[in-house]
């Protein structure tokens, strides 16, 4: 297609020719097939880009459906601590966990597994040892005696 016969189709689909052109374009479009096609896809996107195939928004009914998202609360209401609480308890119990888990046991409490503990018999101490190999379990009483003087009157 030269640029006079498109310039001249451009004219035709802009509805500016006189009858008698509009006529003669015509006779030439049922000749030229790239004419027709030109011609089809400038319709085509006119259609597409025709502002009576969009809708036209309602200003107001936009507002209002703006102002429906929004929801203004008319009085205030009061949230509860709860979750505030139960946050606060959960990172207590999580600081908890990781400082049991991460200390290391002291020696005594890695190599004997002894305990000192208070007895009813006045004047003694017990032992009480758990041997974890076996299962046994030794409790050890000793009874302390009276302190007893010497020569010189020392206790």
């Amino acid at each position: 297609m030269t640029p006079e016969e498109n310039l001249r189709l451009q004219a035709y689909f802009d509805d500016e020719l006189p009858a008698r052109e509009r006529r003669v374009v015509e006779d030439w479009l049922e000749s030229s097939p790239e004419g027709r096609i030109q011609l089809e896809q400038w319709q085509r996107l006119r259609s597409n880009l025709s502002v009576d195939a969009l809708p036209v928004p309602d200003p107001e009914k936009e507002w209002e459906d703006v102002r429906e998202q929004i929801e203004i609360p008319t009085r205030r209401t009061r949230t509860t601590p709860f979750p505030r609480i139960i946050g606060a308890a959960a990172a207590i119990l999580a600081f908890a966990l990781v400082f049991r888990f991460t200390t290391a046991p002291t020696p005594a409490e890695e190599s004997h597994p002894v305990v000192l503990v208070d007895t009813e018999i006045e004047d003694a101490s017990a032992i009480v040892y758990v041997d974890e190999e076996s299962g046994w379990t030794v409790v050890w009483v000793e009874e302390r005696l009276p302190a007893t003087s010497t020569a010189d009157g020392s206790a």
